[in-house]
């Protein structure tokens, strides 16, 4: 397995894992991360948002090591997607300082995840 098909197979992982976990407990990873879920439409629309987001960013990432020539686009989507995610944070903690609770486990996971995405080699193929 190159260190792309790696990459991306974890982050399928990673996201899957996380969306089940938003899908399935709500309350606590809501609460983890410093949302106060309100009523019924709260914990529906987190569980939509958060849990249906991250498994779909998950299948994304897994679908890709079976389409021919994905490697390239599921990296490129890593580095926009993480670049962003740390750019987000940086500004946050600019803004709010150290009082971001569980967001600099986040944050360390990202800038961690961001760095792999320009590490890794991915195989750029050009259409017949």
């Amino acid at each position: 397995m190159t260190g792309a098909r790696f990459y991306i197979t974890l982050n399928g992982i990673m996201f899957l894992v996380f969306g089940a976990w938003c899908l399935f407990a709500p309350e606590y990873t809501s609460t983890a991360i410093g949302y106060v879920l309100l009523g019924d439409k709260g914990v529906a629309e987190y569980t939509a948002v958060y849990g249906g987001l991250q498994a779909g960013i998950g299948m994304f990432y897994l679908l890709t090591l079976w389409i021919s020539g994905m490697d390239a686009g599921a990296i490129l989507f890593s580095r926009c997607l993480y670049g962003g995610l740390v750019l987000a944070r940086s500004y946050v903690l600019l803004t709010y300082g150290s009082m971001i609770g569980l967001g600099w486990m986040y944050f360390v996971l990202e800038i961690f995840m961001l760095v792999g995405a320009f590490m890794v080699r991915s195989q750029r193929v050009t259409p017949s």
